[in-house]
């Protein structure tokens, strides 16, 4: 699995354009103020380096980490990204949350590392009203 050279022209001609129109779904930038109030600390794990598709939505410097699967070899559903993101971090695998899109890699792999996984679609639909839960108080 690595992306090939089509690909990553594709994604530059295609893609990032694309996402620079759409930028950033809506809630995320709320939902991202509320994770570091809560967290202190927000990364991203994704399948492939991140950075390009981050800027184009305008979410370039929000994070203070990215980890990219294809840098360890093991794309998901396999854990190894989220080991090595806990390794680094320095945290239990309990205190990683992870949202993602996709159960069948995003939430597998989150789970086979021992971390929780909300899912879009699955767990819950909108990043504001998850944004307002995580913001309650206990």
């Amino acid at each position: 699995g690595h992306a090939t050279d089509g690909q990553l022209d594709a994604n530059g001609r295609l893609l990032l354009p694309a996402l620079r129109r759409i930028g950033p779904a809506p809630g995320v930038l709320g939902l991202l103020e509320v994770l570091r109030r809560r967290a202190g600390r927000v990364v991203v794990v994704s399948d492939y380096e991140p950075a390009a598709k981050l800027e184009a939505l305008g979410l370039g410097g929000r994070f203070d980490r990215a980890y990219a699967a294809e840098e360890v070899g093991r794309l998901k559903p396999d854990p190894a990204v989220f080991r090595r993101a806990l390794a680094d971090l320095g945290i239990a695998a309990e205190a990683l949350l992870h949202l993602g899109d996709r159960a069948e890699t995003d939430g597998a792999a989150a789970g086979a590392a021992g971390c929780r996984a909300l899912v879009r679609g699955r767990d819950f639909e909108s990043f504001a009203r998850l944004a307002a839960v995580l913001d309650a108080p206990a």
